[in-house]
């Protein structure tokens, strides 16, 4: 994605007229970049009019911060995004600037395919029509021009599409490789991610685009890709195949937080103990909060049918009042030991949650996270540390002989 505040001095407010056999059309690729949003790339056409000498970036991914409510619409989930035109040798230059990689190829098409892509660009600029609700895997800029290309080329593209056997979690998981932004996206993320694609599906990612367009052969015998260039090179992360494990990491630390729950609850530091029952709670509790407010308030769809938001259920935040008072009565700690058990709980109804018809949620690295922490923080935790702070006198008798 590009963001429109910066690359806006670049727009034309007109482009030539062009025949068939004065463009060539050519598919841009873009490596990731840095920030978050170019961790899957970019995409986009460029329409090169040999005759008048002009090249032109068409693209529809972008953004401006200056829309009106910009801000809130974007926490809603109401995520405006535009088609625009720009220069295409500025644009290469912009890119340059952040170290990105660019590929480009000639496709092979008709006279009259060309005139089609063009008409359809042309006409997706246009004011009326430059602004389209974006949707991270179903209404992208990769899946924009996948759809230019195949209504010009009359559904080749749909029609030759293989079996696929990812789903769109993980196909995005394979271009995560910080452990924590991958749980925060895959814990924000619902099931409705887990479903089977098919490769027509995969194409949100420019990549895959890129690879389609590379392998593909056109009705005639001959290959899609007509010409490419490497226009400039940049940071190439290396993307695998399938998505990097995670659940080994999740559970490792899924376990710290054990351990330190159950010494913090041995050890005689009530101070301690006292701000690590608060910080779990709210860690916990709040992502939780957060999440429920973007399942059933905003429009934010990739979060709907998502079992995390029992794993991690704000429910937990009624744990806090007796947590203040639990060093002064039994009953405080015991409530709040509850709490925990309750969450607990519903961690393993998720675990169940599974095996109901239409709900096939991959979120085994999140279970992995909280589950140590509830069993912790619960009875199963308060067991565990009266065990460990009985006397071995009382719990084995035989050991009064070795003393």
């Amino acid at each position: 994605m590009a963001v429109y505040l910066f690359i806006s001095p670049l727009f034309l407010s007109a482009a030539p007229t062009a025949k068939g056999e004065d463009i060539k059309i050519s598919l841009m690729i873009i490596g990731p970049g840095h920030p978050l949003y170019v961790w899957w790339g970019h995409i986009g056409l460029v329409i090169e009019n040999t005759r008048k000498k002009t090249s032109y970036f068409y693209d529809f991914g972008n953004f401006s911060f200056e829309e009106e409510n910009f801000y809130r619409n974007f926490a809603m989930g109401r995520l405006y995004y535009l088609k625009i035109r720009s220069k295409t040798e500025p644009y290469l230059r912009y890119l340059k600037f952040f170290d990105r990689w660019v590929h480009t190829y000639e496709l092979n098409l008709t006279n009259d395919e060309k005139e089609r892509v063009y008409q359809i660009l042309e006409e997706g600029i246009k004011r009326e029509n430059r602004t389209y609700l974006y949707h991270h895997y179903e209404d992208n800029c990769s899946t924009r021009v996948r759809d230019v290309l195949d209504e010009a080329m009359g559904g080749e593209i749909r029609e030759n599409t293989p079996e696929y056997a990812l789903s769109f979690r993980d196909q995005a998981n394979r271009f995560i490789r910080p452990f924590w932004p991958y749980m925060l996206l895959n814990f924000l993320q619902g099931s409705t991610i887990d479903r089977p694609i098919s490769y027509w599906d995969a194409l949100f990612l420019p990549n895959e685009l890129e690879l389609f367009v590379q392998n593909h052969t056109r009705p005639n015998g001959e290959a899609f890709v007509k010409e490419f260039k490497e226009n400039q090179d940049g940071i190439r992360p290396f993307i695998p195949e399938e998505p990097f494990p995670r659940m080994g990491a999740a559970f490792l630390w899924g376990m710290i937080l054990f351990f330190i729950t159950l010494i913090l609850r041995t050890e005689k530091r009530p101070a301690l103990w006292a701000l690590w029952r608060f910080l779990t709670v709210i860690a916990v509790a709040v992502p939780g909060l957060f999440l429920c407010f973007m399942m059933f308030f905003t429009d934010h769809h990739v979060t709907l049918a998502n079992l995390n938001a029992l794993i991690a259920c704000p429910v937990l935040l009624g744990a806090l009042r007796p947590s203040f008072a639990y060093g002064k009565s039994l009953e405080a700690a015991g409530r709040y030991e509850r709490f925990w058990d309750i969450q607990l709980g519903l961690i393993i109804l998720a675990l169940l949650g599974q095996n109901l018809p239409g709900i096939n949620q991959d979120n085994g690295a999140i279970v992995a996270l909280f589950l140590p922490l509830a069993l912790a923080q619960g009875t199963v935790g308060a067991q565990l540390v009266r065990y460990l702070k009985t006397p071995p006198v009382r719990t084995y008798p035989w050991a009064r002989k070795l003393l």
